[in-house]
Protein backbone atom coordinates (compact mmCIF):
# COMPACT_ATOMS: atom_id res chain seq x y z
CA UNK A 1 0.00 0.00 0.00
CA UNK A 2 1.48 3.38 -0.83
CA UNK A 3 0.70 6.00 1.71
CA UNK A 4 0.84 9.70 -0.43
CA UNK A 5 3.36 11.80 0.63
CA UNK A 6 3.66 15.70 -0.70
CA UNK A 7 6.92 17.68 -0.53
CA UNK A 8 7.24 21.58 -0.65
CA UNK A 9 10.12 23.57 -0.62
CA UNK A 10 10.14 27.16 1.36
CA UNK A 11 12.65 29.46 -0.29
CA UNK A 12 12.51 32.06 3.03
CA UNK A 13 14.03 29.64 5.35
CA UNK A 14 15.59 27.13 2.77
CA UNK A 15 14.02 23.71 4.83
CA UNK A 16 12.19 21.55 3.07
CA UNK A 17 8.82 19.92 4.58
CA UNK A 18 7.31 16.58 3.89
CA UNK A 19 3.68 15.90 5.02
CA UNK A 20 2.74 12.03 5.17
CA UNK A 21 -0.96 11.58 6.06
CA UNK A 22 -1.33 13.66 9.22
CA UNK A 23 1.93 13.96 10.76
CA UNK A 24 4.61 16.48 9.01
CA UNK A 25 8.24 16.62 9.12
CA UNK A 26 11.19 18.80 8.91
CA UNK A 27 14.23 17.97 6.83
CA UNK A 28 17.27 17.94 9.23
CA UNK A 29 19.74 18.36 7.16
CA UNK A 30 22.02 21.52 6.71
CA UNK A 31 22.31 22.56 2.71
CA UNK A 32 25.07 24.87 3.02
CA UNK A 33 27.35 22.87 5.13
CA UNK A 34 26.13 19.54 4.28
CA UNK A 35 26.93 17.73 7.68
CA UNK A 36 25.27 16.30 10.29
CA UNK A 37 23.70 18.62 13.21
CA UNK A 38 23.11 17.17 16.56
CA UNK A 39 19.99 17.19 18.42
CA UNK A 40 18.69 16.57 14.55
CA UNK A 41 19.80 14.01 12.57
CA UNK A 42 18.97 11.53 14.90
CA UNK A 43 16.58 9.13 13.20
CA UNK A 44 18.93 6.90 10.68
CA UNK A 45 21.60 4.84 13.01
CA UNK A 46 23.84 4.06 10.04
CA UNK A 47 23.87 3.89 6.00
CA UNK A 48 25.20 0.54 4.31
CA UNK A 49 26.98 -0.20 1.11
CA UNK A 50 27.71 -3.72 -0.61
CA UNK A 51 30.75 -3.50 -2.72
CA UNK A 52 33.10 -6.24 -3.51
CA UNK A 53 36.81 -6.18 -2.99
CA UNK A 54 39.89 -8.61 -4.01
CA UNK A 55 41.83 -9.22 -0.87
CA UNK A 56 45.05 -10.80 -2.40
CA UNK A 57 45.34 -7.31 -4.69
CA UNK A 58 47.25 -5.68 -1.92
CA UNK A 59 50.31 -7.78 -3.33
CA UNK A 60 50.65 -6.48 -6.51
CA UNK A 61 49.99 -3.24 -5.40
CA UNK A 62 53.31 -3.36 -2.82
CA UNK A 63 55.08 -4.34 -6.26
CA UNK A 64 54.23 -1.67 -8.28
CA UNK A 65 54.89 0.89 -5.47
CA UNK A 66 58.60 -0.33 -4.55
CA UNK A 67 59.11 -0.75 -8.66
CA UNK A 68 57.80 2.79 -9.18
CA UNK A 69 59.86 4.32 -5.95
CA UNK A 70 63.37 2.93 -8.26
CA UNK A 71 62.21 4.18 -11.29
CA UNK A 72 61.53 7.41 -9.80
CA UNK A 73 65.22 7.61 -8.15
CA UNK A 74 66.47 6.08 -11.90
CA UNK A 75 64.50 8.91 -13.41
CA UNK A 76 63.33 6.52 -15.90
CA UNK A 77 60.68 8.19 -18.39
CA UNK A 78 56.74 7.34 -17.23
CA UNK A 79 56.01 5.26 -20.33
CA UNK A 80 58.83 2.89 -20.15
CA UNK A 81 57.96 2.44 -16.23
CA UNK A 82 54.51 1.58 -16.99
CA UNK A 83 56.00 -1.11 -19.78
CA UNK A 84 58.24 -2.59 -17.15
CA UNK A 85 55.78 -2.39 -13.95
CA UNK A 86 52.98 -4.36 -16.70
CA UNK A 87 56.13 -6.93 -17.28
CA UNK A 88 56.72 -6.88 -13.66
CA UNK A 89 52.87 -7.74 -12.28
CA UNK A 90 52.83 -10.62 -15.02
CA UNK A 91 56.02 -12.50 -13.67
CA UNK A 92 54.68 -11.74 -10.33
CA UNK A 93 51.78 -13.26 -10.77
CA UNK A 94 53.40 -16.20 -12.49
CA UNK A 95 56.03 -16.97 -9.75
CA UNK A 96 52.76 -17.57 -7.56
CA UNK A 97 50.69 -19.29 -8.95
CA UNK A 98 49.18 -20.34 -5.27
CA UNK A 99 47.56 -17.01 -4.96
CA UNK A 100 44.45 -16.13 -7.15
CA UNK A 101 44.84 -12.12 -7.78
CA UNK A 102 41.27 -12.57 -9.46
CA UNK A 103 39.27 -13.28 -6.04
CA UNK A 104 36.37 -11.43 -5.55
CA UNK A 105 34.98 -11.39 -2.26
CA UNK A 106 31.74 -9.11 -0.76
CA UNK A 107 32.45 -6.35 1.65
CA UNK A 108 29.94 -3.96 3.82
CA UNK A 109 30.89 -0.60 4.54
CA UNK A 110 28.58 0.75 7.26
CA UNK A 111 28.87 4.70 7.61
CA UNK A 112 27.60 4.95 11.54
CA UNK A 113 25.45 8.06 12.26
CA UNK A 114 27.51 9.53 15.11
CA UNK A 115 24.25 11.50 16.38
CA UNK A 116 21.66 8.25 15.95
CA UNK A 117 19.23 8.09 18.93
CA UNK A 118 19.25 4.25 18.89
CA UNK A 119 23.20 3.77 17.29
CA UNK A 120 23.94 0.53 15.45
CA UNK A 121 26.00 -2.19 17.21
CA UNK A 122 29.84 -1.70 15.75
CA UNK A 123 29.63 -5.81 16.11
CA UNK A 124 26.95 -6.34 14.51
CA UNK A 125 29.00 -7.28 10.60
CA UNK A 126 32.29 -8.88 11.87
CA UNK A 127 33.49 -10.32 8.48
CA UNK A 128 37.15 -10.07 8.08
CA UNK A 129 36.96 -7.22 5.18
CA UNK A 130 33.69 -5.22 6.44
CA UNK A 131 34.56 -1.90 7.49
CA UNK A 132 32.88 0.41 10.00
CA UNK A 133 33.42 4.39 9.61
CA UNK A 134 32.26 6.24 12.94
CA UNK A 135 32.59 10.13 12.29
CA UNK A 136 34.03 11.64 15.28
CA UNK A 137 31.29 14.09 16.80
CA UNK A 138 33.58 16.54 17.91
CA UNK A 139 35.16 17.59 14.52
CA UNK A 140 34.03 20.69 13.24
Amino acid sequence: MRVPCTVTYSLSNKSACASRESRSTETRFDRKKAKLRPQQNTTISAAAVLDRVKPNWHLIEEVVQRHAEQSRAKGMPTVESAVEASELIQRFKAEHPEIDFDLSVPRLRVFHNAYAALKLDAGMFPRRYDEHLCPDPTDK
